[in-house]
């Protein structure tokens, strides 16, 4: 006797699929996400102790940050090497009287280093901002440098200050941030994006931006006509970038990128030492034959720096904690090598002197700024 059976015949019932339609269904690809990347370090961290997991887990990438961005020890030990070539230019005055007259290609090189260095495809997180960025370039390029003239020439001229340090101090305030300012930011924990972006801009902007405010503000100290003016920082400034921006074309093989990479720190670094070094051609003699013009520089630009920095900051103080601390970063160090090469010959030496003694605090306070910010991060201060 034949039971029935209660398993019923799932052929008849399963839906079947032809080559047609089962071509259409596609399998999703995974993505990177946040519990991704846990599950990541979870699984690295669980096997750390064991070396061979150690090399098959590597690191995961962080978003936004190119490899190996900010992993080199140059970026984090070069600012110490930078303001060594300062105290070399100082120390052995030789050295820097024979690098002087490179000093135009010098900062040409520093260009180009820094657009290699830059991860340019960032700037279009900034492409909806460009209002906020247009108002801190008017701010910095525009008001900081009227400020400090009125500061200068109404208040401490009148009380003493020589006019070389009183248009010294104009002039540097017309300079545009530095480039190494991105660099500097990521160091200090602070929005280098922002500083990326306002930066470039700056250079962009520093030959019309100097050229009117330099003979408006300073006046026929300046020996050089405008025109010529304009000409001396586009050729600089205009070089660097179409020579960084031609170089970026050339691309590294894949397996090559991150040792691309730290050759490009390396040379950055390099060259921003040398660019040191011949900036203080000068400065040792005139310690010598003038030490109370020197001191009173160098007390200007220690406080020129750091006044700048709290404008800065003070103005852009609602954009947050990080964002007012990067507007004042890029507030106060101030690329002067631009300014003196551009005026070489066409101003007075003690003023020349007065921009290579500014750019000092510029390489050295860097040095002090980090156990200070994090010192202030401890407290929890911050805006909304």
């Amino acid at each position: 006797m034949n039971r029935p059976s209660n398993r019923s015949d799932d052929s008849s019932q399963e839906p079947t699929l032809d080559s047609g339609e089962a071509a259409k269904i596609s399998v999703p690809e995974p993505r990177a996400s946040a519990a991704s990347e846990k599950v990541w370090n979870q699984a690295r961290n669980e096997l750390a102790e064991n070396e061979i997991a150690r090399r098959l887990i590597p690191d995961p990438p962080v978003a936004g940050v190119a490899e190996g961005d900010g992993s080199s020890g140059l970026r984090q030990f070069g600012r110490f090497v930078v303001f060594g070539g300062v105290l070399l230019g100082l120390a052995v005055p030789e050295i820097s009287a024979e690098l002087r007259p490179y000093l135009a290609p010098l900062l040409v090189a520093t260009l180009v280093f820094g657009l290699l260095g830059a991860d340019l495809s960032r700037l279009t997180n900034y492409r909806k901002q460009a209002l906020p960025i247009a108002g801190l370039l008017f701010a910095l390029l525009v008001l900081s440098p009227i400020f400090v003239a009125l500061e200068a020439k109404v208040v401490l001229v009148p009380y003493g200050l020589p006019a070389s340090i009183a248009d010294g101090l104009i002039l540097a305030a017309l300079s545009p941030p530095l480039l190494a300012a991105p660099a500097i930011a990521f160091l200090l924990g602070l929005d280098s994006l922002l500083a990326l972006v306002v930066a470039l801009i700056a250079h962009l902007l520093a030959p019309f931006t100097i050229t009117v405010l330099a003979h408006w503000l300073v006046g026929p100290q300046l020996q050089i006509s405008m025109f010529e003016l304009m000409a001396r920082l586009v050729l600089i400034i205009g070089t660097g970038f179409a020579l960084g921006m031609a170089l970026r074309q050339v691309k590294a093989p894949p397996r090559y990128e991150r040792q691309a990479r730290n050759c490009v720190d390396l040379m950055s670094v390099v060259t921003l030492t040398l660019l040191a070094i011949a900036l203080m051609d000068g400065v040792a003699e005139m310690a010598w034959s003038n030490p109370q013009y020197v001191m009173l520089a160098v007390a200007c630009g220690f406080l020129l720096n750091p006044l700048l920095q709290l404008l800065g900051a003070f103005l852009f103080v609602k954009s947050g904690f990080q964002g007012s601390l990067t507007v004042g970063l890029l507030a106060g160090y101030r690329n002067t090598g631009v300014m003196i090469a551009a005026l070489a010959g066409s101003a007075p030496p003690s003023v020349i002197a007065f921009l290579a003694i500014v750019q000092i605090p510029a390489f050295m306070i860097p040095l002090l700024s980090g156990p200070i910010l994090n010192k202030v991060r401890t407290v929890g201060f911050d805006t909304p």
